[in-house]
Formats: structure tokens, sequence, C-alpha cells
């Protein structure tokens, strides 16, 4: 026997199918997030004076590997998917500025704190307040266009000195290149490496 459907239910199916519909297109986009986990809780321990890099001339590059002191956020070392930073938090305890940079990094080896690095893409210099010790720690800056990065980057930033940084760890933090990692080119071999971590995450969306 053949079913028929009234005038009233094929409408019924129809709206329900552009709700349906609408949800999904109206559902917010969740920004995928790598490096420190930051809380309005947390202060950047050790980090005032700024440290800089030795010699200053140049400044470096940091990379951040690991992120024992507050965790990493959702558990990223390094990006959970490829796309575009869009969004930086940071906490620091004084004024200064960087540029973030997205970094490929090969045989990093937290023992030794050495890894082979290069940088693929860097943002216009991010300047901060250091609100570190306030009630309102966290800072946020938004890239626009956005630096693309791929999964598997590492985060990191150049600059002559930072007290975006917590140092609580004892065990390697970060690497360090010097002079600092130019754009494109193969890889480089570290120079050093920190046990601060460093306070700052990004936002791919």
């Amino acid at each position: 026997m053949r079913s028929r459907t009234g005038r009233t239910g094929r409408l019924a199916i129809l709206v329900a199918g552009v709700t349906i519909a609408c949800g999904i297109i109206a559902a917010p986009a969740m920004g995928a997030k790598f490096g420190a986990k930051l809380t309005g809780a947390l202060d950047p321990v050790g980090a005032n004076p700024p440290h800089k890099c030795l010699p200053l001339s140049g400044g470096c590059t940091r990379a951040g590997v690991n992120y024992t002191a507050t965790g990493a956020i959702q558990g990223n070392i390094t990006a959970p998917v490829s796309g575009s930073i869009k969004r930086v938090r940071l906490i620091a305890a004084t004024q200064g500025n960087f540029r973030l940079m997205v970094l490929k990094l090969n045989n990093v080896d937290l023992t030794a704190g050495t890894a082979l690095g290069k940088a693929k893409k860097k943002s216009p210099r991010i300047s901060y307040q250091g609100n570190g010790f306030t009630s309102k720690p966290i800072e946020h800056f938004n890239l626009k266009p956005g630096i693309r990065v791929k999964q598997g980057d590492y985060l990191g930033i150049r600059a002559r000195k930072t007290s975006a940084l917590d140092c609580r760890p004892t065990s390697v933090h970060q690497v360090l290149f010097q002079p600092p990692l130019g754009i494109g080119g193969g890889f480089v071999a570290s120079r050093a490496f920190d046990h601060c971590q460093l306070l700052i995450q990004a936002i791919i969306k």
C-alpha cells in the first residue's frame, strides 16, 4: 500500500530540515589552542626583571617545547590543527614586546635542551603592558589577517628580552636560537636552553 504524506506533513518535514540546517550553520566555530594554559590566578614568577638574550645584540628566538609549570592548553604543546592564528593571550611581569613566531622543530631533546629549528611565519610586533601581578593578568591581542600555522608547528617569540615567563620549573622548557631565526632557509641548531616556561597561548581559527 502506498503511503501518502499530506501537505501539512510535507511542510513539517521541510521546516524541521531547515531548522537543523540553520542550527549547523549557526553553531559557533571553536578555536583550537596551543601553548600555555593561562588563568587569572597565575603569576609570572621570577620574570622581573625581564630575561635577556645573551649576548643582547640582535635578540634571540625562543621556542616553547615544554609547559609543565602551567600545563599546555587542551594538552597541546604544538598546533593541533592547521589554520590561522587569529588571537594571542599572554601573561607578563613588565612591559615589553616581541614578534610571535611559528616554528618547525626537529630532533627535540628535552634532556639535552637541544633542537633543530626553522622559522616559518612571524607576526607584526606585539607590545604588552605587563599586567601579570594585577587582578586581571591575561592580555589579549587579535592578529589581522592572522598567521598561518600547520599541525605540529611550535610556538615561539623573537625578542631581546621578555617577562612573559614562569620560572618555577627546573627542567628544559625553551630552546633558544641566536642569532634569531629568519623566515625561510634550512634547519639551524639551537644554541642554548631555558628552564623558564613561556606564558603565551595561540588560538587558531
